[in-house]
């Protein structure tokens, strides 16, 4: 039948009805080679059972039931209502047929079915293809099913269907699972057959989001509603819907979804078992009854909850089993249906998603629990047992997993939230959501943003420390040239005065001795030793240099000043970081230090080359001395700050609970990296300029101590000094943020090298030890006020901060005048050749100017001529004094019995006339005048009368020596000229060694 419109068919184009047979034999119908194609019935809707093929009804008195055989037929292009073939009451099996391309509105595009339960379908070798349905594209079986299709070796394809059945609508042979919603079917495994049927559900290891192990079971979120689960997307920072769709799922034999199967339910039952065994634990709990869901046509989880521990071992899993009260498992026999199991479960492992963060872990439940943002709850850390609750110092706001904080405030990552504040530098710190680096201001990274972004991290450019916690682009090389410059200068010249100082102080000694050695006692006049002072100014400055790491409030500048006068080694390696990141791929944390060694080396090259340059142009002789003073001057100066650079990489600093390298807290302490350095490189380093070095000079100084004497004890000392500063050092490295600790142990130090400078005396005069002492006094007189300002600051005492303040200024501001004022003088003293040829040439210019200004004659008066004038007075004084003695001998010679009380009488007597003498008188008034005109003289009208006096005393003790002697072994004594000389010469000496 080819191109018919039967829109007036009432019972289709072929009816079949009240067959009549005589046998009950007869019970088959055979259709064979049936053609239709481009037929429509479809026009009239009146005749809802209209089809192609109608119904088959058949009834006789033997009631047996018929099967229609449709063989060896083609229905191709043909459009009805229902179904092409329609077949109800009946049993049908379709043999070598092919249903093309056709249309059913209603039911089905293909063959609508409507046996009962004794009727039976088969459908052998055909094709069903290209048909479009709305219920079942290729077949609607009602509550029957067909066998497998590779079995039938029938071909079902391209087949559509506008509410469900792409190729089959029947009853469902098994159930699986889908994870999104319906859209995949994951695959089954048998576990049993007999006496029950069980499958399992078996997947492909697959990767869920944030984790790319791969997962072997079923991964389910713990604790929550499915279909509520959000995954945290660590790159974005926010919650993002892991839209899961759980769901149990009836299959056909063609592995498709079975739908319209109300009022069917399935029960849910839940136990932990161990994989590896495969225990027969016990099903211990009712999980849910689970009915089917007619909006999404299958058994919806999407509601479900479940609790199982994800830290649980990987041994143990959730297995859930289903069992439903639709008829499943039918048997086959080949091809037609023989029966069905009702005893049939399906079961399905599972594991569930760790804690991420913004969620708390139950321990006790094993689930994870969001923390409620609202009620100001979050939680930074992954696997916390609890949320924690908004600090509203340091956090503006917070949600479930990020913080926001306020400026001034710093944390190093997503999942850390110890918050800590910026105290070094708090304009460092912008806060914001956005932990660690990103959190800084520009050209900042590191720990509390205390380090500079040389290697262009943030992308913003590369920085170098130009200021104490401050950063400056490496673009800018003339300002950080210029810092190089004068940093470097700043060092060659404080090292060049003190060598020099040294090496005119190691000649004036050396002149002196050679003197007292032949028997001259030389009246020498000491000066300013400029070497001692730029010591102590060195010392004063490395040591007050710590208050910069009290975190006090001091304006940037200060700080900075600080920094570079006490470190001006660090701090010329600092402004090099920008030129050393391009000379090597070594981390600038380890070759600044590599620089560092070196630096010595090119400083004591620079001035050997200066000092060669001077002995060529024959401004200046050649000594070895310049050159053994220069090495170990430079090996003092640098030392402390090697020592401690290298400290600072041996050390850490704690900060938000993540331990940072102490020289650079952008860089890790805990990491192998930073541990072989410690052992090849930091270890051997401190070991031979901590130890090694200094031994080996103390050895050779030990060795010509009694040649060098003076000198050796001077070392002795100094490095006494050199040792506090390195404890020092030591101790604000490894205590950097513990104030209160740092600055008792330093006050400490400084105490106890004031006690033993003041026992050893370190310098020769007395005026530099006292200056020395003062040193040390406005020192720990700092730290303690720099203590006092921390702790005040910190418990927010404004009433006594700024007193504080003004106090630790005025103190530190007093000495560095008074020290400056000495080193003036000292230059001045040096000049005083130069500054008599000016004071001539005015005196010579303007002969009347002194006696018109009469006040100006104690600076115009030559230096020269007053020190030679004094020499004079001097050696007059001792022609006196050797008199007074001479005449002392001879009336104490006179009667040896009353040698005490004659002794006590001349004592005073004597006194007596030496104060009343006028010579002396005369003396004292010219070295009066001296001192006020030429305070760089500091031999004073004190120190000679006591050196009198004390000759006089020690005269009388040999006197009275000499009395004893003679009294009891009658012999004559003669206290002769040579004893006389060396008795002087021992009492220069101790005033040389004082």
């Amino acid at each position: 039948m080819i191109n018919n419109n039967c829109s007036l068919c009432k019972d289709g184009m072929i009816r079949i009805k009240n067959v009549d047979i005589n046998t009950p034999e007869f019970n088959n119908v055979l259709l064979l080679q049936l053609q239709f194609e481009n037929n429509d019935q479809q026009q009239d809707i009146n005749f809802p059972t209209r089809r192609l093929l109608e119904n088959l009804l058949y009834q006789t008195r033997f009631n047996i039931p018929i099967t229609v055989i449709l063989e060896q037929s083609d229905f191709f292009n043909n459009t009805a209502k229902n179904g092409i073939i329609i077949v109800s009451n009946l049993s049908l099996s379709v043999v070598d047929t092919k249903l093309i391309k056709n249309t059913g509105f209603i039911i089905s595009g293909g063959i609508l079915f409507l046996g009962g339960q004794n009727h039976i379908f088969q459908i052998l070798t055909s094709e069903i293809s290209d048909s479009i349905g709305n219920k079942g594209g290729a077949l609607y079986l009602g509550n029957k099913t067909i066998s497998s299709p590779e079995l039938l070796q029938i071909l079902l394809s391209s087949n559509q269907a506008k509410s469900f059945g792409q190729d089959l609508v029947g009853l469902p042979q098994d159930l699986t699972v889908s994870l999104d919603a319906g859209n995949t079917f994951l695959q089954t495994k048998y576990i049993t057959k007999n006496p029950k049927i069980i499958q399992e559900i078996t997947i492909k290891p697959y990767r869920i989001l944030g984790n790319n192990t791969l997962q072997q079971y079923i991964t389910l979120p713990s604790g929550y509603i499915l279909r509520n689960y959000q995954y945290y997307d660590e790159k974005f920072k926010s919650f993002v819907p892991y839209n899961l769709s759980l769901r149990l799922v009836a299959l056909n034999n063609l592995k498709q979804s079975v739908l319209n199967i109300q009022d069917t339910y399935c029960i849910i039952q839940k136990r932990k078992i161990n994989i590896s065994t495969y225990d027969d634990a016990q099903f211990d709990g009712f999980v849910q009854k689970l009915q089917f869901n007619t909006s999404s046509q299958d058994y919806n989880l999407d509601d479900l909850i479940i609790n199982f521990d994800p830290y649980q071992s990987y041994e143990y899993v959730l297995q859930l089993k289903f069992v439903c009260t639709s008829k499943y498992k039918f048997q086959f026999s080949p091809y037609n249906i023989i029966g069905y199991s009702n005893n049939y479960e399906l079961r399905m492992n599972i594991r569930t998603f760790k804690c991420q963060r913004g969620e708390s872990y139950n321990a006790q439940l094993g689930t994870c629990n969001l923390c409620d943002a609202s009620q100001s709850y979050y939680s930074v850390t992954i696997k916390a047992s609890k949320c924690s609750v908004q600090d509203e110092i340091s956090m503006k706001s917070v949600k479930s997993s990020i913080i926001e904080l306020r400026e001034n405030y710093w944390r190093p990552y997503d999942d850390n939230n110890v918050v800590t504040y910026c105290y070094n530098f708090p304009v460092n710190c912008n806060g914001g959501w956005n932990p660690g680096d990103e959190s800084c201001t520009v050209g900042h990274i590191g720990a509390l943003c205390e380090q500079c972004d040389l290697y262009n991290i943030r992308g913003e450019g590369s920085y170098a420390v130009s200021g104490q916690f401050q950063c400056n682009s490496c673009s800018n090389l003339s300002l950080n040239s210029l810092q190089i410059i004068l940093i470097i200068s700043w060092t060659l010249i404080s090292i060049l005065l003190s060598v020099k100082g040294t090496v005119d102080n190691v000649d004036e000694l050396i002149i002196r001795m050679k003197s007292i050695k032949v028997g001259f006692i030389c009246v020498y006049f000491e000066r300013v030793q400029i070497a001692v002072l730029m010591k102590i100014l060195t010392n004063y400055l490395q040591i007050i240099s710590s208050i910069g790491t009290f975190q006090l409030n001091l304006p940037p500048g200060l700080n900075s000043i600080f920094a570079y006068s006490g470190n001006p080694i660090k701090s010329a390696m600092n402004s090099l970081d920008c030129f050393l990141v391009e000379l090597s791929n070594i981390s600038i944390l380890y070759f600044r230090n590599i620089w560092f060694v070196f630096m010595p080396i090119y400083y004591s090259t620079v001035i050997f080359i200066i000092y060669f340059i001077l002995i060529q142009t024959k401004f200046m002789e050649f000594k070895i001395t310049v050159l053994s003073t220069t090495l170990i001057f430079i090996f003092i100066y640098v030392q402390p700050d090697i020592i401690g650079s290298f400290i600072s990489l041996l050390s850490y600093r704690k900060i938000s609970q993540v331990f940072w390298v102490q020289g650079n807290v952008s860089y890790l302490y805990l990491t192998a990296l930073h541990a072989r350095w410690l052992l090849s490189f930091v270890g051997p380093i401190l070991i031979v300029f901590g130890f090694l070095i200094p031994i080996f000079l103390y050895l050779k100084m030990s060795k010509y101590k009694d040649k060098l004497n003076d000198a050796y004890q001077e070392y002795f000392l100094l490095g006494n000094n050199k040792n506090m500063l390195k404890m020092i050092i030591i101790f604000l490295t490894f205590y950097e943020d513990i104030i209160i600790i740092k600055g008792t142990i330093v006050f400490i130090i400084i105490f106890c090298y004031d006690l033993i400078s003041k026992k050893y005396k370190p310098y020769k005069r007395v005026d530099l030890n006292k200056l020395d002492s003062q040193s040390s006094f406005v020192c720990g007189f700092s730290i303690v006020l720099g203590m006092a300002i921390y702790f005040a600051d910190q418990n927010d005492n404004t009433e006594i901060l700024w007193p504080f303040y003004i106090l630790l200024g005025i103190f530190n501001l007093y000495f560095i005048i008074r020290l400056m004022t000495l080193l003036v003088i000292g230059y001045l003293d040096k000049l005083a050749g130069k500054i008599d040829q000016i004071r001539d040439y005015i005196n010579n210019k303007y002969p009347t100017l002194v006696l018109q200004y009469p006040q100006l004659k104690m600076y115009l008066g030559n230096s020269k001529i007053k020190s030679k004038r004094i020499k004079q007075r001097f050696l007059q004084l001792r022609e006196y004094l050797w008199q007074k003695v001479e005449e002392n001998r001879k009336n104490q010679r006179s009667s040896s019995y009353q040698i005490k009380e004659i002794d006590k009488k001349e004592s005073k007597q004597e006194y007596k006339e030496l104060q009343g003498d006028d010579t002396i008188k005369s003396v004292q008034k010219q070295l009066s005048n001296q001192k006020s005109n030429h305070p760089s003289i500091f031999l004073s009208q004190e120190k000679i009368t006591i050196s009198l006096d004390t000759q006089k005393l020690a005269d009388k003790q040999n006197v009275r020596k000499s009395n004893e002697s003679k009294q009891s072994d009658s012999k004559d004594f003669k206290l002769n000229e040579q004893d006389l000389q060396n008795n002087y010469e021992e009492q220069e000496n101790q005033q040389f060694k004082e």
